[in-house]
């Protein structure tokens, strides 16, 4: 790469940063106690109790890709004009994966996220999306019960024998 070209990349990205440090400027303004949480995979987040009982929507991810059982994790926010701030704690884990993309509720779920001040907004929203992974997960044994009663009432011709 020619000094010019690093000069440029370097400035552009300097450019970046000095625009993302006035947004975070502005939210401190709003949220004094706004902190940065950085999660599983570095899922970095602005966050401030301050806003627990004003988000209004959340982010959801599993939070491993490989096991079956990997929790579900919440992460309540709100959406600013500086950027989106994220509750505090930031991240719960309310929920377990099961059969594929779909997760079933922890016992107490609903509790932890009241305890922090979490808004009933999102507790519904949460819980709208369990009522999801229930009809998704319906679906899908239906499919298998299906393909169970398709294969027994309707036998495939004998096999034939090798000898």
């Amino acid at each position: 790469m020619k000094i010019k070209e690093k000069l440029d990349e370097l400035r552009k990205e300097a450019e970046k940063n000095q625009v993302e440090a006035e947004k975070l400027e502005e939210l401190a303004k709003l949220y004094p106690d706004l902190e940065e949480h950085i999660g599983r995979w570095n899922k970095s987040v602005m966050c401030s109790v301050s806003v627990n009982g004003l988000v209004t929507d959340f982010d959801e991810r599993f939070n491993c890709g490989c096991c079956p059982d990997s929790p579900w994790e919440v992460w309540p926010y709100l959406d600013t004009p500086h950027g989106r701030v994220y509750s505090n704690p930031a991240e719960f884990q309310v929920g377990e994966k099961y059969e594929g993309s779909a997760a079933t509720p922890c016992k107490g779920w609903q509790d932890s996220l009241r305890k922090a001040g979490i808004s009933e907004k999102v507790i519904e929203k949460v819980s709208n999306r369990f009522d999801s992974f229930r009809e998704e997960l319906k679906n899908s044994l239906k499919k298998d019960l299906d393909y169970v009663d398709m294969r027994f009432d309707n036998p495939s011709e004998e096999p034939e024998l090798f000898i």
